[in-house]
């Protein structure tokens, strides 16, 4: 019978655990985000050039995920796009502008009616994020609903 004691094969204890961790997890990260390409919303939206490739975080993409937007009639856009700006605020990406990160990302944030009316957009519709913004906010809270 071996006890702890005895075994060889056990190892020192760590001088800095924390900080070993966290550096460990620093780089795990790191990779991760690298194997993480950059979505392609389609053709209707087009991406202005950026200086530089990049992967979106995976934090990132994963907070969009959680706050989509479905279109429903008792959903609120304006909310919808508050919300995702806040999200797209607590990411920055070395030489890139925001508005790039929020063309790329914006469709993620979509899902059900509120993704296929985007998918249907004809290509090359939107190049800026104020024309997403306006598109988005006419087509799911329309003025039409208080004339």
């Amino acid at each position: 019978m071996h006890t702890r004691a005895s075994n060889p094969e056990l190892v020192e204890p760590l001088p800095e655990p924390e900080r070993t961790l966290n550096r460990r997890l620093r780089r795990r990260n790191r990779r991760a985000a690298d194997r993480v390409v950059a979505p392609t919303p389609g053709f209707t939206i087009t991406i202005p050039k950026t200086p530089n490739v990049f992967a979106i975080k995976v934090n990132h993409l994963t907070l969009i995920k959680r706050n989509q937007f479905d279109g429903r009639t008792k959903t609120d856009p304006h909310k919808h796009i508050h919300e995702f700006l806040g999200i797209c605020d607590m990411f920055k990406y070395k030489d890139i502008e925001n508005e790039a990160v929020r063309l790329m990302t914006f469709p993620l944030s979509l899902t059900e009616e509120a993704k296929t009316w985007l998918d249907e957009l004809n290509e090359g519709t939107i190049e800026t994020w104020d024309e997403l913004r306006t598109a988005f906010i006419s087509r799911f809270f329309p003025l039409t609903l208080f004339d």
